[in-house]
């Protein structure tokens, strides 16, 4: 057999950009049930994009969809330009890295990652070179000759790395790389991913139902439910500016209210039976929304306390619980309402309340977000 010569790389894109991908009107149906329901998005060169969204939320397959293991309905994955819906899985140029590592075990951890090469039928003598790169870029270097079953899981997470890595590909896709490793290798890995693909300037689309992940390692998160794109944005936008209430359940802890937005002499608040909401900017007129609240953004207060002059909002309660989270505390209240609120408080500093205690919530208008018009 022929083997064929590479220059810049085996695939010829040493050095060169990840590929921009752009994913529209994608759906996938299965029976009655649309597993991916008109999805529209678009991945710049160089950027990480994670698919995120609880189990059932159609992020797999959307993945695969583009990976080429399922075929969309309608729609089409076009990279670099080019329509590639009906291109094979093993022309696509795509890299992947899955969840078990899918390490052939029988192979060394070099003939690992070697196999993407010689299914592109790169020189055998450059191959050798490639693979230590690729394993030095994972922080492997020098154990090309173990078998994965020496490895921790770590490591075979690495040399899965690798092996995505290894032909330089445009696009690498990885299907829940990290949810088999326990936290402390995970959060360390979500670094090192995030190094690497920033140093090759690949393009990364990487799935996940972790919404830390999500915020640590991404350039750009598009959180899907129900098989729809809810809110597609950078990290800050979707914690902060979250659309609807979906994205400010999923993405961190949320306290919501709902109600009509009034105008109270120069304030705008929302209508409630109870406590006091403000609201921040100036209201043209009345309105249905949800205002959120981060836990963060609240001050405790005993019941009867002095009350400060400033103009925030307040909401009665009794305090259900008070749980250490190591950095934190989170403390639970329950509303007048009998839902339950959330507040985070340094865990150095003294609580002045215990369970079962009344207290006062308060928490400055600008640390709202509104959510207009919802259902």
């Amino acid at each position: 057999m022929t083997e064929t010569a590479t220059q810049a790389g085996p695939t010829g894109r040493e050095g060169s950009p990840g590929a921009r991908v752009e994913l529209a009107g994608i759906v996938k149906r299965y029976g009655d049930v649309r597993a991916v329901d008109d999805v529209s998005l678009t991945v710049e060169p160089g950027q990480f994009l994670t698919l995120l969204g609880a189990s059932g939320s159609g992020k797999t397959t959307l993945l695969r969809i583009v990976a080429g293991f399922v075929d969309a309905d309608e729609g089409r994955v076009v990279v670099d330009g080019r329509d590639i819906s009906q291109v094979p899985v093993h022309r696509r140029e795509i890299g992947m890295v899955f969840q078990n590592y899918a390490l052939f075990p029988h192979l060394s951890v070099a003939a690992n990652v070697a196999f993407p090469l010689e299914m592109r039928r790169v020189r055998r003598r450059d191959r050798a070179d490639l693979v230590e790169r690729a394993l030095e870029a994972v922080q492997l270097g020098g154990y090309g000759g173990r078998s994965p079953k020496e490895l921790s899981g770590g490591q075979q997470q690495r040399v899965a790395l690798a092996r995505a890595i290894v032909a330089r590909p445009p696009l690498l896709l990885m299907d829940e790389p990290l949810g088999a490793l326990d936290r402390r290798l995970r959060e360390a890995m979500q670094i090192e991913i995030r190094r690497l693909s920033r140093e090759l300037g690949l393009t990364v689309i990487n799935v996940t139902h972790d919404q830390e992940e999500a915020l640590t390692m991404s350039d750009r998160i598009a959180l899907l439910a129900g098989g729809r794109l809810v809110q597609h944005g950078t990290p800050e936008e979707l914690y902060g500016l979250p659309n609807s209430e979906v994205a400010a359940r999923f993405l961190g802890e949320s306290n919501l209210f709902r109600g009509r937005v009034e105008r109270d002499g120069t304030e705008s608040v929302l209508a409630l039976p109870y406590g006091r909401v403000l609201v921040p900017g100036d209201t043209p007129g009345e309105r249905e929304a949800v205002v959120v609240v981060r836990p963060s953004a609240i001050r405790i207060r005993p019941a009867g306390a002095e009350q400060s002059a400033a103009a925030v909002s307040r909401m009665p309660g009794v305090v259900s619980a008070d749980i250490y989270a190591g950095d934190s505390r989170k403390v639970l209240v329950e509303g007048a309402d009998g839902a339950e609120l959330v507040v985070r408080c340094e865990s150095g500093a003294p609580l002045p309340c215990s369970v079962g205690d009344e207290v006062v919530l308060e928490w400055d208008p600008g640390s709202c977000h509104i959510i207009s018009g919802a259902a």
